[in-house]
């Protein structure tokens, strides 16, 4: 019948237990975004430093003492896209244990490597 209480102690059990598995699914999620960003961090690191052409060519121009906003005008880029890849050679470089914090860690790192001339 209607008015049996069994239906209505079913309801609130199942929407509790809804609740607790919504909420495990969002930490779990929050969890492997998490591990799939460490993930793509390390993807970076390799023991010759790929840079791509564009990494490349955006670092030897910064350490040319050229600004992100002339970067982008000769590259035919936004100053936020070679921010980007400033960051990304920063981060790779960071991950082989070779820091390039600054303009003249970055050059020394190029000279290194054979990407840029003294």
């Amino acid at each position: 019948m209607l008015g049996d209480a069994e239906p209505d102690v079913a309801v609130p059990a199942s929407v509790a237990n809804w609740k607790e598995n919504e909420r495990a699914s969002r930490a779990r999620r929050r969890l492997q975004d998490g591990r799939s960003a460490e993930r793509n961090e390390r993807a970076l690191v390799a023991p010759n430093l790929p840079l791509s052409a564009r990494e490349k060519m955006t670092a030897v121009l910064f350490a040319d003492d050229h600004t992100a906003e002339e970067i982008a005008l000769v590259l035919g880029l936004s100053p936020e896209t070679v921010r980007a890849y400033l960051l990304r050679v920063r981060l790779k470089y960071k991950n082989a244990d070779r820091p390039a914090t600054n303009k003249l860690q970055l050059r020394a790192r190029l000279v290194e490597d054979g990407d840029l001339e003294e």
